[in-house]
């Protein structure tokens, strides 16, 4: 009889230990980003971050792909555990450790032996007070969707960048639609055939802005710290 109750005790013990765990893993939470309110299939009087890809001759388009930057909300943040996990840059990232800096308005996840080692997360609190993942000061986007816009006449390009020196403008220079192409030609040329580095429309560094019939108005460039 006393083998048998241990042998009894044991089995209710494994159970035990079976049901914590399954209830840690049911109990573990996976945060994602905040969903955006652009609708790729509805683009009227649409603002949009975004990546201008290149120009397609024959069709008089642009390739233009929307983005949105990953911000996590403030309080599924603060919720965060060990064990937790967090879908970023296209992954699932398990959680083993959080480290908070309040003061600087950030927290790191899986801090390694350097800044942004492999693995880690660097969530930094934006102006309304939740959280945007980033690397080196550089936010992570997520694709939204890739689109060929028609480049019309009223296409109006507005450019915060300074062409001899790189530097930001207080007010942008307003170029045409054959202007913007142009531009574009040139660099997408100045690439293939010197491999000179130019500051392009596709290093997160533009917005876009769609008329009241989801047509492609405004194409905007500012200065970026990663340029």
């Amino acid at each position: 009889m006393a083998a048998k109750r241990g042998i009894i005790t044991a089995g209710v013990f494994i159970c035990l230990m079976l049901a914590v765990f399954i209830c840690s893993a049911a109990c573990a939470e996976t945060i994602t980003a905040i969903a955006t309110p652009v609708n790729p299939e509805h683009l009227e009087k649409t603002a949009c971050c975004a990546r201008v890809l290149g120009f397609n001759e024959v069709r008089n388009t642009l390739t233009v792909e929307l983005i949105v930057p990953e911000i996590f909300d403030a309080e599924e943040v603060r919720e965060l555990e060990v064990g937790d996990a967090i879908y970023t840059g296209g992954e699932e990232v398990l959680i083993r450790t959080i480290d908070w800096y309040e003061d600087d308005g950030y927290l790191v996840i899986n801090a390694g032996t350097y800044e942004h080692a492999p693995g880690s997360v660097y969530l930094h609190r934006e102006r309304w007070g939740n959280y945007m993942a980033n690397r080196y000061g550089h936010p992570t986007y997520n694709t939204l969707a890739v689109l060929d816009c028609p480049v019309t006449d009223n296409l109006l390009f507005l450019d915060y960048i300074s062409e001899g020196s790189g530097d930001a403008l207080e007010l942008p220079i307003v170029s045409t639609a054959a202007e913007l192409v142009e531009m574009i030609r040139s660099i997408e040329e100045s690439r293939r055939t010197k491999g000179r580095y130019m500051i392009g429309l596709d290093i997160d560094n533009v917005c876009v802005v769609f008329d009241g019939n989801g047509q492609l108005a405004v194409v905007q460039r500012f200065f970026v710290s990663w340029q």
